[in-house]
Protein backbone atom coordinates (compact mmCIF):
# COMPACT_ATOMS: atom_id res chain seq x y z
CA UNK A 1 0.00 0.00 0.00
CA UNK A 2 1.26 3.47 -0.76
CA UNK A 3 0.15 7.09 -0.54
CA UNK A 4 1.54 10.42 -1.73
CA UNK A 5 1.67 13.49 0.54
CA UNK A 6 3.31 16.77 -0.51
CA UNK A 7 5.19 14.90 -3.22
CA UNK A 8 6.59 12.40 -0.73
CA UNK A 9 5.70 8.80 -1.58
CA UNK A 10 4.88 6.62 1.44
CA UNK A 11 4.99 2.82 1.37
CA UNK A 12 3.89 0.35 4.03
CA UNK A 13 6.16 -2.67 4.14
CA UNK A 14 4.81 -6.22 4.11
CA UNK A 15 7.69 -7.16 6.42
CA UNK A 16 9.60 -4.79 8.69
CA UNK A 17 13.00 -3.45 7.76
CA UNK A 18 15.14 -3.60 10.88
CA UNK A 19 18.01 -1.11 10.97
CA UNK A 20 20.10 -0.51 14.11
CA UNK A 21 17.66 -2.83 15.91
CA UNK A 22 14.74 -0.49 15.07
CA UNK A 23 11.73 -1.93 13.24
CA UNK A 24 10.41 0.17 10.35
CA UNK A 25 7.08 -0.59 8.66
CA UNK A 26 6.81 2.69 6.78
CA UNK A 27 9.20 4.01 4.11
CA UNK A 28 8.90 7.59 2.87
CA UNK A 29 10.73 8.62 -0.31
CA UNK A 30 11.76 12.22 -0.89
CA UNK A 31 10.65 13.34 -4.38
CA UNK A 32 14.05 14.97 -4.90
CA UNK A 33 15.45 11.48 -5.55
CA UNK A 34 13.73 11.23 -8.91
CA UNK A 35 14.16 14.92 -9.75
CA UNK A 36 17.94 14.65 -9.37
CA UNK A 37 18.15 11.11 -10.76
CA UNK A 38 15.23 10.34 -13.10
CA UNK A 39 16.50 6.81 -13.74
CA UNK A 40 15.94 5.92 -10.05
CA UNK A 41 12.48 4.47 -9.40
CA UNK A 42 10.57 3.97 -6.16
CA UNK A 43 10.70 0.23 -6.78
CA UNK A 44 14.51 0.32 -7.01
CA UNK A 45 14.74 2.40 -3.82
CA UNK A 46 12.50 -0.07 -1.97
CA UNK A 47 14.65 -3.00 -3.13
CA UNK A 48 17.81 -1.24 -1.95
CA UNK A 49 16.20 -0.30 1.38
CA UNK A 50 15.48 -3.99 2.01
CA UNK A 51 19.25 -4.59 1.91
CA UNK A 52 19.62 -2.44 5.03
CA UNK A 53 17.64 -5.03 7.01
CA UNK A 54 19.51 -6.53 9.94
CA UNK A 55 22.46 -4.13 9.71
CA UNK A 56 23.80 -1.36 11.94
CA UNK A 57 25.11 2.01 10.79
CA UNK A 58 26.63 5.11 12.34
CA UNK A 59 24.59 8.22 11.70
CA UNK A 60 25.00 11.96 11.99
CA UNK A 61 22.67 14.00 14.16
CA UNK A 62 20.96 16.75 12.19
CA UNK A 63 18.47 19.50 12.91
CA UNK A 64 15.43 18.87 15.08
CA UNK A 65 16.62 15.47 16.32
CA UNK A 66 16.81 13.86 12.87
CA UNK A 67 19.57 11.34 12.35
CA UNK A 68 21.08 10.90 8.85
CA UNK A 69 22.83 7.90 7.32
CA UNK A 70 24.43 6.90 4.05
CA UNK A 71 25.84 3.67 2.77
CA UNK A 72 27.44 2.35 -0.39
CA UNK A 73 27.63 0.07 -2.19
CA UNK A 74 24.22 -1.53 -2.33
CA UNK A 75 23.72 -3.67 -5.43
CA UNK A 76 20.77 -4.27 -7.72
CA UNK A 77 21.12 -6.18 -10.99
CA UNK A 78 24.93 -5.81 -10.90
CA UNK A 79 24.72 -2.02 -10.51
CA UNK A 80 26.03 -0.24 -7.41
CA UNK A 81 24.17 2.53 -5.56
CA UNK A 82 24.49 4.85 -2.58
CA UNK A 83 21.45 5.25 -0.37
CA UNK A 84 20.97 8.24 1.97
CA UNK A 85 18.25 7.94 4.61
CA UNK A 86 17.12 9.39 7.92
CA UNK A 87 14.72 8.97 10.81
CA UNK A 88 13.36 11.20 13.52
CA UNK A 89 13.62 10.76 17.28
CA UNK A 90 10.37 8.76 17.32
CA UNK A 91 11.58 6.29 14.66
CA UNK A 92 8.18 6.61 12.98
CA UNK A 93 9.46 5.90 9.46
CA UNK A 94 12.55 5.27 7.37
CA UNK A 95 12.98 8.40 5.22
CA UNK A 96 14.88 7.94 1.96
CA UNK A 97 16.58 11.24 1.10
CA UNK A 98 18.64 10.31 -1.94
CA UNK A 99 19.75 7.39 -4.08
CA UNK A 100 22.23 7.32 -6.96
CA UNK A 101 24.62 5.10 -8.91
CA UNK A 102 28.18 4.48 -7.76
CA UNK A 103 29.89 3.04 -10.83
CA UNK A 104 33.29 2.81 -9.12
CA UNK A 105 32.09 -0.39 -7.38
CA UNK A 106 30.93 -2.11 -10.55
CA UNK A 107 33.20 -4.65 -12.23
CA UNK A 108 34.41 -3.73 -15.68
CA UNK A 109 34.50 -6.43 -18.35
CA UNK A 110 38.01 -7.15 -19.54
CA UNK A 111 38.46 -6.84 -23.32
Amino acid sequence: MNKKTDGYQTYLATEPIIVNDIEFWEIVINPECQIKHPDITDELILELAKQLDGKKFWGKRGKDNWEYFEFEPLFHKHKAYRLVWCWDENYSFLGIQNCFRRKKYEKRDQI
